[in-house]
Order: C-alpha cells, then structure tokens, then sequence
C-alpha cells in the first residue's frame, strides 16, 4: 500500500505507543506483583486479559499460583488466519441466533428466515435503499448492520432486542436509527495501539484488501466478515512503529495446571484461539468449553463460573474435555442473569466492537 510521506522517521515511535504492545504489559504486571511484596499472583484474565495472562506465563512460570484464561486470544496467527477465523466465529454465532430464533415463538422474527434477512438488509444497504424517514434521513451502511450484528453476539441476553431491531430495520421503521445509532456508537480504548504492536497486519495493497474482503464474504455468506477483526486490519495500515511483540507461539513451562475456557461461539474470540491457546500452552492446560454463545464465560455461565471459582480458590481442574451446557435467553423481558450476575463486558466495551 503507498504511504504518504510520514511526518517523522518510519521508524520513530511515540514513547506512550513504544510500551503499549502487551510484552510491555506483562512486564507492567510483574512489577506491581514485585511491589505488593509477592512471590506469586493468582490471575483471572478475560478477552484481551488472556493475552496478558498467556505471556505473563511464558515469560514468568514460576511466578504463577493459579490462572485463569477465560475467552482467549491466540497471539500465533498470521493477518488472514486472524480474519477467517474471527469471520467463522460471527458466522456461527449468528447461525446460533437465527436458530434460537426459530425455535423461540417470543423472537420478532419467529417464522422468518432471519439468514435471508440479513443477507437482504445487508444487500439494500451497499445499494443505498436502505433509508430511515427522520429529519434528517437516516441511510444504512451495511457497517452499521454489521456492527451491531457483532455486538449482540456477545452475550444472548441481548437477542430479543437485536431481533427487534432487525424486524424494524427491515420496516424502515424510524425508530431504527435511533437504535441504530446508539448501538453503533463505538468507545474510545487504546486499543489499535495493542492490536498494531501485536500483530503484523499491514497488507501490501488495496487489491490485497478487496481480495481478502470477496474471500471472506465467501467464508461466511450471511454476515460477510467480522466487523472487529475487519476494523482491527484496516486500523492498523500505515502504524507509524514497527511491531514490537510480534506474532508468536506460546512456549509455557513450569506452571501449575492453568485452566482454560472458551464459550463455543464466541464472536470475539474464537473457540479456535481458546482450543489452540491450549493446545499452546500443553500439559499445565486444563480446558473447559461452554457449549453456548457468548462473550466472558464467568458470566454466562454458573457452571464455568463455578469451575473457575472452585479452581482459583484450590487449584482443582475440571476434568479433561469438560463441557458446560449452553444457556438460553427464555423470554423477552426477563433479563437473563447467571446466578444474579450480569455480564458487564458488552457495555464495558460498548457495543462490543472492541475486546
């Protein structure tokens, strides 16, 4: 891809940028450890929380009581491996939500074909006929479909909601843009400057990107690629610093039994990166899959949250191949609560355009 002329040498970094890629941060953590005035720490990382946790292991084995990785990155992929990955997971999470849908009589689009749906919506979209009456006119981009779409992935609760809204947007009901707009609205993180720092993604072309676009829709004909995974390769053409924490294998050795857990659709980080991060770290892993759709599986989950309780307070590992059972949304207006725990991870994140 040709750069514009930078304002500064390539390889200058800006010092705040220098020390935001997640090797920084595990070296961050060992410090606070050193000045608690402890020799180990027992760690409970989510999301991007398990990258840290990962490479905190690696690099400090023997600094470690008990660790928890719940809902993990996987820092060996290359820049298409990470998108067809992520574009899979929106794929299967999505087919997760159309067949609840269809099962469940109180969803909005029960009786409707909810792929075909959104493969309309987001066909209107790209032609722009997709149009909200308001003052002014609102006119969909299949990016606001695609990003809320991802973000209702993230914990079932919101499905009610989210088939609502589809019902609407399919109406041109005005009162879509509203939700459009406030479920779109993406929080501010420092989050490129990880994600940049942590994985090559920069593309030669803008072919090369179109290429990897028509590849993706291929991948996944419903949902088309992953809007988070799509925004974090786009986000990081022209970084002005070099990859610092490059893309690599876990090498883990001399921990206790660290446990390992991934929701099996899970839209943000793929069931893949959980199994493989495992497979990673070898024989201190215990692994443990929640069967469900979601996001943070301490909250989605009593039965992973109890296993991840029962192991942080005595190191007891859930058997080898163990699976919790999904759990479903039951009704429209009953909040889905995990033993009166409400995951807070969609609205930490916004609307889960970011880990």
């Amino acid at each position: 891809m040709e750069r514009p002329p930078p304002p500064h040498s390539p390889r200058a970094r800006p010092p705040e940028a220098h020390h935001m890629d997640t090797a920084s941060v595990v070296r961050d953590l060992d410090a606070i450890r050193a000045a608690l005035g402890e020799h180990r720490i027992s760690y409970y990382g989510v999301s991007y929380g398990t990258g840290i946790g990962q490479q905190y292991a690696e690099r400090y084995p023997h600094r470690v009581r008990a660790m928890t990785l719940d809902s993990n990155m996987d820092h060996s992929l290359d820049r298409w491996s990470y998108q067809k990955t992520e574009t899979v997971a929106m794929e299967e999470s999505y087919g997760q939500f159309a067949n609840w849908c269809a099962r469940t009589p109180s969803c909005a689009l029960h009786g409707r074909d909810t792929r075909a749906l959104l493969g309309s919506l987001l066909d209107r979209a790209a032609a722009g006929e997709l149009v909200l009456p308001g003052d002014p006119p609102y006119t969909v981009t299949p990016q606001d479909i695609q990003s809320v779409a991802f973000g209702s992935m993230y914990d079932p609760a919101d499905w009610f909601v989210f088939a609502a809204d589809l019902a609407a947007l399919d109406a041109s009901d005005p009162a879509a843009a509203r939700s459009l707009r406030e479920r779109g609205e993406p929080t501010e993180f420092a989050y490129l400057p990880v994600t940049c720092q942590d994985y090559d993604f920069d593309v030669p072309s803008y072919a090369t990107l179109a290429r990897y676009e028509r590849a993706l829709a291929r991948v996944a004909p419903v949902t088309r690629l992953s809007s988070l995974a799509w925004s974090d390769l786009t986000g990081c053409q022209n970084w002005p610093t070099e990859v610092t924490n490059p893309p690599h294998r876990l090498d883990v050795d001399g921990t206790p039994p660290i446990l390992v857990t991934n929701s099996r659709y899970d839209v943000a980080t793929p069931y893949s990166w959980g199994s493989n991060a495992a497979r990673q770290i070898g024989r201190e892993a215990a692994f443990l899959t929640y069967d469900g759709v979601g996001h943070g599986d301490y909250w989605l989950s009593p039965c992973a949250r109890d296993a991840i309780d029962t192991y942080l307070l005595t190191l007891k590992t859930p058997r080898k191949g163990a699976h919790c059972p999904a759990v479903w949304p039951t009704g429209p207006t009953a909040q889905r609560q995990s033993g009166n725990l409400v995951n807070p991870l969609p609205t930490l994140v916004g609307t889960g355009r970011h880990r």
